[in-house]
């Protein structure tokens, strides 16, 4: 399975948070600023469920309704994960922790930089967050919903 680098401060928070069950430390000559993350794909998956509930309980604290796979695009076949179309605000999870996920290759990535420049020329906010990041991610959506309802 494929990794990225992090440093051992946030692995250890990570896994005192519950969001990785562990993490492996590379050979000696690495330094601990370079330890590897592993999250395997059924905790990202977990995961991904929990955000999703999170964010469309979000949507209804705020009573704006929220639709998953939204098509947002008049012609290309682009959805959102999750979309509140009333305030044009989405929600994309990042899959980058699988060690097949589209979005970490140069092609998948480029095209997902396409998909999000069109979403903004059409008027749309995209929150894109990974399994990382989804905390900092809700607060943010928090402050954009407010601020899109005004």
């Amino acid at each position: 399975m494929k990794g990225f680098r992090m440093t051992i401060d946030d692995l250890v928070r990570l896994k005192n948070e519950g969001k990785i069950r562990g993490f492996h430390v590379g050979p000696s000559k690495v330094s601990p600023e370079s330890a590897k993350l592993f999250i395997d794909k059924k905790t990202s998956t977990k995961t991904r469920e929990n955000v999703f509930t999170e964010i469309l309980d979000l949507c209804r604290e705020y009573e704006v309704e929220a639709v998953q796979e939204y098509k947002f695009h008049p012609k290309r076949k682009w959805r959102f994960d999750i979309a509140a179309p009333s305030i044009k605000v989405a929600f994309e999870f990042e899959g980058i922790m699988s060690d097949k996920s589209r979005h970490t290759n140069v092609v998948g990535y480029s095209k997902d930089a396409v998909k999000y420049a069109n979403a903004q020329q059409l008027g749309w906010i995209v929150l894109r967050f990974t399994v990382i990041n989804k905390d900092e991610m809700l607060e943010t959506a928090k402050q954009v919903i407010k601020t899109r309802l005004i």
